[in-house]
C-alpha cells in the first residue's frame, strides 16, 4: 500500500520538525514502512525522501501566485455537503437555467450521488471506499524564461500590450484574477478593479467565479483557447444561450478539485532551467472521466470548443515536432484581424 502525505505549516521550521517526527516512526517501524525517494531538489539533486512546496512571495510578502506570475486557486467547485454553500456556489457549482446549485457530491467523493444521479464504481469492500477519492498527482516545471520571453515579443505586437496578452492565454488577469468576461480590455480592467476593492469578501467572490459565457459566445473576451475556458467551460458548449435546459450539462461530468502548490524559486526570470514549477493535485470519483477526459479531448482538442486542433494555451502539448496554434478572435463587427 502506498501512502501519500502532506505536511503543511506556516512556518519552515514547523514543517521540519513534524517531518523529523515522522521520519523517526517510520525507522521505529523496523522496516514496516519505507520512505520513497526520487524527487528533485536544487543543484542537481534528485533522490529526495520528499518534495519540498513553498509560497511565492513579492516584496517578502505571501501571494496566492504560481510562478508565471497568476493568481492561483480561485475557482474549486462547490457540491453538496459543504458548508456555506449558498455564499460560494455562484460561479463554483452548476449553471441552471435559474441561477446555480452544488454539484452533485459523488462527482468527488466515493459512495455518493453523483451528477447522474448514480454511485460512481468504486473499490471493495464498500466499507473500505465509502468517502474516499483518487487523486492525480503531477509535477510540472514552469519554463519561466521562455515564457516571459514570448510575452515580452508578442507583447510588442498584440494590440492590448503584454498584460492583456497574458489575461488571454488564462482567461483572468494575473495581478487579482479578474475574469476577462466581465473585464476584456484594460479600461473595463480599472473599472473593475475599483469596484473589487470596494466590495466585501463575499461579493469579491461573486465577482471572481460568478461569471457565464452567455455573452461572449465567439470567444472574442475570454479565448476558446484560454485556460479556464477549456477546464471549466461551464455552460459555453452549448449551441447558443438557453439551447439546454441543463445548461452546464456538458461540462457538470467534467468537473475536478484542484490544488496547486508552486515549488523551488526562480532565481534568474530570463532562464528557464532551475528548479521550479508547480504541484499540481486533483480529486476526482473517476479519473478517466474527468481528469483524463480534461486533459486529453478539452486541453489537447478543441473540436468541442468550435476551434478545430487549437489547444489550450497554456497546458496544451505544443512542440516542434508538432506545431499547433491558438486564435485569440475579436467580435464580428471589429476592423483588428483575430490574433
Amino acid at each position: 500500500m502506498h501512502v501519500f502525505i502532506s505536511i503543511n505549516g506556516q512556518l519552515p521550521q514547523y514543517v521540519e520538525e513534524r517531518y523529523q517526527w515522522l521520519s523517526m516512526m517510520i525507522r521505529d517501524s523496523q522496516g514496516g514502512v519505507e520512505l520513497l525517494t526520487g524527487h528533485r531538489g536544487d543543484k542537481g539533486v534528485d533522490d529526495l525522501p520528499y518534495q519540498d512546496a513553498v509560497i511565492v512571495l513579492e516584496n517578502g510578502q505571501p501571494t496566492s501566485k504560481e510562478h508565471f506570475g497568476y493568481t492561483d486557486g480561485i475557482g474549486d467547485p462547490v457540491f453538496e455537503g459543504l458548508e456555506d454553500v449558498p455564499g460560494r456556489v455562484i460561479g463554483r457549482g452548476k449553471q441552471t437555467d435559474t441561477g446555480w446549485e452544488p454539484l452533485a457530491t459523488g462527482e468527488f467523493i466515493l459512495g455518493h450521488l453523483d451528477e447522474a444521479r448514480e454511485y460512481p464504481p468504486a473499490p471493495q469492500p464498500v466499507s473500505l471506499s465509502r468517502n474516499g477519492t483518487f487523486m492525480v498527482y503531477r509535477k510540472l516545471h514552469e519554463n519561466v524564461g521562455s515564457f516571459n520571453a514570448y510575452l515580452d515579443q508578442e507583447g510588442q505586437k498584440y494590440p492590448g500590450g503584454r498584460e492583456q496578452l497574458a489575461a488571454k492565454f488564462v482567461g483572468r488577469w494575473r495581478d487579482n484574477g479578474a475574469p476577462l468576461t466581465d473585464a476584456p480590455d484594460t479600461a473595463s480592467k480599472a473599472a473593475w478593479d475599483a469596484r473589487f476593492a470596494k466590495a466585501s469578501p463575499a461579493e469579491q467572490n461573486k465577482m471572481l467565479s460568478g461569471f457565464t459565457y452567455d455573452k461572449d459566445m465567439d470567444g472574442s473576451k475570454c479565448p476558446f483557447s484560454a485556460h479556464i475556458r477549456r477546464i471549466n467551460p461551464r455552460a459555453s458548449l452549448q449551441t447558443k444561450p438557453g439551447a439546454f435546459e441543463t445548461p452546464g450539462a456538458l461540462s457538470n461530468r467534467r468537473r475536478v478539485l484542484r490544488r496547486g502548490l508552486p515549488y523551488g524559486a526562480v532565481q534568474d526570470p530570463t532562464r528557464d532551467d532551475g528548479n521550479h514549477g508547480i504541484i499540481f493535485m486533483t480529486v476526482n470519483a473517476d479519473i478517466g472521466r474527468q481528469f483524463e477526459f480534461i486533459q486529453q479531448q478539452w486541453v489537447n482538442y478543441g473540436n468541442d470548443f468550435r476551434a478545430g486542433n487549437d489547444k489550450e494555451i497554456i497546458l496544451g502539448n505544443h512542440d516542434d515536432e508538432y506545431p499547433s496554434r491558438a486564435v485569440l478572435p475579436v467580435p464580428q463587427d471589429s476592423e483588428q484581424a483575430p490574433y
